[in-house]
């Protein structure tokens, strides 16, 4: 089957937040997700291309929580597959075939680095590795992978230690966590799904023991109410055991929440070519560096968390400990604190005991259904999320009796050619509309912060098509600019909410305070 052609989407706009809810609260749906993060938007897309009648809330913004705090990665999990976890590596990889064919604008090839530092037993070790990753792709794996010696490896990492022969370079690929998430909920939106941000469960609503609907309140607006529906979908990550106890006060735990630190780092500094994956001697703690436009991304840390779970930032420590592996691997890189741009901290929603080393622990998902048939999900990666809904919603079809299949394998997700324009490379399809704007009015081809690419006319396409509700939710989420350009976007907050104010209603001073505080959780601990 052909991939769909793209689909134009339709007005999102946070005018009709008010007018969305008010509608629910006056219909029953079939499936309620509860959850806007890449699982839940999986779900809403899967179950609205399937005719279910389909909603989504989430509490905070869509993508605030771990799927805006991600390694960028969609991968097979090189690992995974050192681990022995050859299905997930295997199903990894055949997404990520998948995800590149529906969104080639969204989801870049990006070619990886594997120093070898040591003599041929490493090299053969590490040759095989690199065979059977490559088999996990199937043998269409797009670029292959072959050995580069000292000479053509110090071209793609110049601070390869002298005793690494060369390495490995392979081909997996990256995308825009935020942006893919998106993505497919706008093709959700499309498809007849009502998608609200910034409304938050307050109570699960059973009949006879029966969950059938949820209690809600709009935090923006204040209003309050039920949505009905014939099924209710947890996905709300790692905050999946506090609504399973909604449903079931004494619930047992089933998530271990693992947290992920990032640094951002100048380009420049590092001057990688390309991805470079690397593991310290020994058995030591392992990590990466991966390209991103004029910076860098050195990641990242695989602890277990066990504080609170809505403010998640990188410490001082976490911060020490990355710089240390990656000078531990590279000295000459020399890394130090005041090198660091922006940190990110993302957790992972996964399962184990609490012995279990969290670096070790499966990323295999969980589908669990509670006697009031509460579906919660849970685990997984970025990766593999098309298909983990595929599952849960054949699931959630068989009990409402729906037979239609899934479709959003050929479900095309706003597509258009890869390409270094940035317009394209965010909105894909949809950049022509952009484009349109600003090309009817030029004043909205200038520059949201100075020396970046994002425009006034995405800033408005995103209040227009992408909901969104607040100054936060564009500078950190719609765009990346207050983590990409952390400094020069804090000097230009107001102004941008100034020019949006007419069209928003916005009370500037509060839009600012609450993106400074929202964007504190992404600085660079002292």
């Amino acid at each position: 089957m052909k991939p769909a052609a793209p689909v134009r989407m339709p007005t999102w706009s946070r005018r009709d937040r008010a007018r969305d809810l008010e509608a629910l609260f006056g219909r029953r749906v079939d499936l309620l997700v509860i959850g806007g993060g890449i699982t839940g938007a999986g779900i809403a897309l899967d179950a609205a291309t399937r005719g279910l009648g389909t909603a989504l809330v989430d509490k905070g913004d869509f993508t605030s929580g771990t799927s805006s705090r991600s390694s960028k990665l969609i991968h097979g999990g090189l690992r995974y597959l050192r681990q022995g976890q050859w299905r997930t590596t295997v199903e990894s990889s055949r997404e990520r075939a998948t995800l590149q064919r529906l969104a080639p604008h969204l989801v870049e090839d990006l070619p990886f680095l594997l120093p070898i530092d040591g003599g041929l037993r490493k090299r053969l070790v590490l040759g095989t590795g690199m065979w059977l990753y490559e088999r996990a792709g199937g043998h269409g794996s797009r670029g292959g992978y072959r050995h580069l010696d000292r000479a053509r490896a110090l071209e793609q990492l110049p601070a390869l230690p002298p005793t690494d022969r060369g390495g490995f370079l392979f081909h997996d690929a990256r995308a825009d966590d935020c942006r893919l998430t998106l993505h497919v909920l706008k093709g959700a939106v499309s498809a007849g799904c009502t998608a609200l941000n910034h409304v938050r469960v307050e109570e699960l609503h059973h009949t006879a023991g029966r969950i059938d609907g949820a209690c809600v309140r709009d935090l923006r607006g204040g209003r309050k109410g039920r949505i009905e529906a014939r099924a209710v979908i947890n996905a709300t990550g790692v905050w999946c055991d506090e609504l399973r106890r909604f449903d079931r006060p004494g619930a047992d735990t089933l998530l271990r929440p693992s947290k992920g630190v990032h640094l951002l780092l100048e380009r420049e500094r590092v001057r990688n070519r390309c991805a470079v994956a690397f593991t310290l001697p020994r058995g030591g703690p392992s990590g990466f560096l991966l390209p991103w436009g004029e910076r860098a991304i050195l990641g990242t840390t695989d602890t277990e968390h066990t504080g609170g779970l809505d403010e998640v930032q990188a410490t001082a420590a976490d911060v020490d400990s990355l710089l240390a592996v990656a000078n531990g691997r590279f000295p000459d890189l020399a890394l130090r604190r005041s090198d660091v741009l922006a940190t990110w901290a993302g957790l992972r929603p996964l399962l184990g005991h609490a012995d279990d080393d969290p670096a070790r622990a499966p990323r295999d998902d969980v589908i669990e259904r509670s006697p009031s048939g509460l579906l919660s999900v849970t685990g997984g990666k970025l990766t593999t999320y098309r298909h983990m809904a595929e599952r849960v919603v054949d699931r959630v079809a068989a009990e409402l009796g729906s037979a239609a299949p899934c479709s959003t394998a050929h479900h095309t997700l706003f597509a258009a050619p890869a390409g270094d324009d940035p317009l394209g490379r965010s909105h894909g399809s949809e950049a022509a509309v952009v484009r349109a704007m600003q090309e009817r009015d030029g004043d909205l081809a200038r520059p949201l912060v100075e020396g970046r690419p994002e425009t006034l006319a995405e800033a408005l396409y995103a209040l227009e098509h992408e909901r969104t509700e607040t100054l936060a939710d564009l500078l950190l989420r719609r765009t990346r600019l207050g983590l990409v350009a952390r400094e020069a976007t804090a000097v230009a907050a107001e102004s941008i909410a100034r020019a949006l104010a007419p069209r928003t209603g916005w009370d500037v001073a509060a839009e600012v305070d609450e993106y400074t505080e929202q964007a504190r959780l992404f600085g660079v601990p002292a």
